[in-house]
């Protein structure tokens, strides 16, 4: 998937519970939803587990970040990983 620009994000607290929290699963759907309603592409922060990933590209979420992917890392290893890692 090619890199998005990313205007609106949903906060990691609300990642955490899911899948399985129902609450964390409305605020995060509801995020989602009035992000693309108002134009923007939305990124998920502090997926940390493919489950997360799954609920998150099920909801329309447009893209994540977090420690499935990479931890953090310095601006020239970041570079670098974008260059050769597909984004969610």
């Amino acid at each position: 998937m090619a890199q998005p620009s990313c205007d609106g994000h949903s906060d990691q607290s609300f990642t955490r519970g899911l899948p399985n929290d129902q609450e964390s699963g409305a605020i995060a759907k509801a995020i989602i939803q009035m992000g693309h309603s108002l134009g923007l592409d939305v990124l998920a922060e502090g997926i940390e587990t493919k489950e997360q990933e799954n609920h998150l590209r099920i909801l329309g979420c447009d893209a994540g970040q977090g420690y499935l992917y990479a931890k953090p890392l310095s601006v020239k290893r970041c570079e670098e990983y974008l260059q050769v890692t597909d984004w969610v």
